[in-house]
């Protein structure tokens, strides 16, 4: 269901699937080195961050976006940080030019942004879609610095 790439850590891809676990794989030998499993439901998407190629975003039908170490495993939760939202996590992405913020899209038409210093602490939460719909994508423009 998600796939991430970060040039600071070439000899590594991070999946996460409908399985409900994020694997991290290793491209030189073609095999899994991980699995962790911290969510309940399917793992929507995942988003390395932008500056630290070992720290990631997990997002999930569970309602959850987890911010995880790549080499810790399942068993291992020290420095995860969890945050609790009231829809199903659509879409994630670290804001282009604050590398402490993410923003997240829901299936109920929410997108919502976070700081992850401040746990579940919500920055900002605003109604994109009326019908209450799922927002399943959004991009930055980097030109402008802009949601869009």
């Amino acid at each position: 269901m998600a796939i991430d790439w970060h040039i600071g850590n070439r000899d590594n891809l991070i999946s996460g699937s409908a399985d409900h676990t994020i694997k991290v794989w290793d491209l030189n030998n073609k095999n899994c080195i991980n699995t962790i499993m911290y969510h309940k439901d399917k793992v929507q998407d995942i988003k390395i961050h932008l500056i630290e190629p070992n720290l990631f975003l997990s997002g999930s039908f569970d309602k959850t976006v987890v911010l995880s170490n790549i080499k810790y495993g399942s068993g291992d939760k020290k420095g995860n940080k969890v945050f609790k939202l009231d829809g199903e996590i659509e879409q994630i992405e670290w804001h282009p030019t604050n590398n402490c913020i993410f923003y997240c899209s829901l299936d109920n038409g929410y997108m919502c942004s976070y700081d992850v210093r401040k746990e579940s602490q919500i920055l900002c939460k605003w109604q994109i879609n009326t019908k209450q719909k799922p927002i399943s994508c959004f991009a930055f423009n980097k030109v402008k610095n802009e949601l869009i």
